[in-house]
């Protein structure tokens, strides 16, 4: 078995595990953020370092949904992710409103600003998803002061079981491991909540504001209806 054929097999068997292990929360964090969309809020996405990417998979693309909105740091401050205080600036920039909602993505969930964003958004009375892996987590310690990990500062956690470390595939000759799987759970399970959202909006009788890609017959049009709705709480559209 090649090394390529070890890593399709293990991000195979992750989405196995995601799919078997995680419904439940999946659907749960979808319910919220189908609440979220129908009472006019908005849902936001949080992730930095890596974890920007299942952020940015759900954000103003074909076949996701227009009302939500990926909170992002400019990169050269992406580094201080372990620096407290950053968090509070951020909220204050994105403005939370009382029917949005928060999901933060950090795979070890150890670093201060997922998880202020997340006591922040806590404190705004707002729904707080994370997805984290567990395995990761609870094997290392936290750099926040408070001696938390994300986890443990949440209402729902989502675990996108990838192993302690992220890498899964071990090469004969080499110490360290290579293939890392957490942005393939992130994305997942990001596009996973997505789908079950939208099929809850439909169900209570609403009309899910779902994006199609600008190079299809009509895209411009319906997009553009998404940008007069949206367009004063997210700027980007």
């Amino acid at each position: 078995m090649t090394p390529t054929d070890r890593y399709f097999d293990s991000a195979r068997q992750l989405l196995d595990e995601l799919q078997s292990a995680e419904a439940d929360n999946i659907l749960q964090a979808a319910k919220w953020m189908a609440d979220s969309i129908l009472k006019d809020g908005i849902p936001h996405v949080f992730g930095s370092g890596h974890s920007r990417i299942p952020a940015k998979e759900v954000f103003i693309r074909a076949g996701t949904l227009s009302c939500l909105r990926a909170m992002e740091v400019n990169q050269d401050l992406d580094r201080f992710e372990r620096i407290e205080g950053l968090a509070e600036a951020l909220l204050a920039q994105y403005a939370l409103q009382p029917n949005d909602m928060l999901i933060v993505i950090s795979n070890s969930g150890i670093n201060p600003l997922p998880i202020e964003l997340a006591l922040g958004a806590r404190d705004l009375e707002l729904p707080v998803v994370a997805l984290t892996s567990l395995a990761h987590s609870t094997s290392v310690t936290s750099r926040h002061s408070s001696g938390k990990r994300l986890f443990e500062v949440v209402d729902l956690v989502i675990d996108t079981h990838v192993p302690l470390g992220d890498a899964a595939i071990a090469l004969e000759g080499l110490s360290a491991k290579v293939g890392p799987l957490s942005t393939i759970a992130g994305v997942a399970i990001m596009d996973a909540m997505v789908i079950e959202a939208v099929a809850e909006i439909m169900a209570r009788g609403g009309q899910p504001p779902v994006r199609i890609s600008r190079n299809m017959p009509g895209g411009d049009e319906n997009n553009r209806r998404f940008k007069e709705k949206y367009g004063a709480r997210i700027p980007e559209l």
